[in-house]
């Protein structure tokens, strides 16, 4: 499924814009998870990765907004074929599911970082209140 996502272009100044699968950042943004909740300390956040899956999942979010409106349009006019009109909601539902997943991969990564970032501000708290 992963594979059928469609690809995200990455730019920068040094290098000239190439196609990456989304498939690759996601692959990336699992590992920094499971590396993230593997490691004692905060891990350097994936910004690059985050912000990529972030705009890749505003616009299937935007897309699927849209094909489910050209849906209830078909069913409205009267034109439905129900082979036709179950394989388009079919598909919209598993790509609703895709997005879905992508979502949590991205809250379960903050979770995990925020987790740390809180473990350590109740480990400075009593020192910095006993220095007062």
């Amino acid at each position: 499924m992963e594979d059928r996502v469609p690809a995200l272009v990455r730019s920068s100044a040094a290098q000239p814009t190439q196609i990456v699968p989304i498939s690759e950042d996601l692959t990336k943004i699992k590992q920094a998870w499971l590396n993230e909740r593997g490691a004692p300390e905060i891990l350097p956040f994936e910004k690059e990765v985050f912000e990529r899956i972030k705009q890749q999942i505003g616009i299937q979010v935007e897309y699927l907004n849209m094909l489910s409106i050209a849906l209830n349009v078909k069913v409205q006019e009267g034109n439905v074929q129900l082979s036709n009109d179950q394989k388009d909601r079919l598909k919209a539902h598993i790509f609703w599911m895709e997005v879905n997943r992508f979502k949590y991969i991205l809250a379960a990564y903050s979770r995990a970082r925020l987790e740390k970032v809180g473990a350590g501000i109740v480990l400075l708290l009593p020192n910095t209140l006993c220095i007062r």
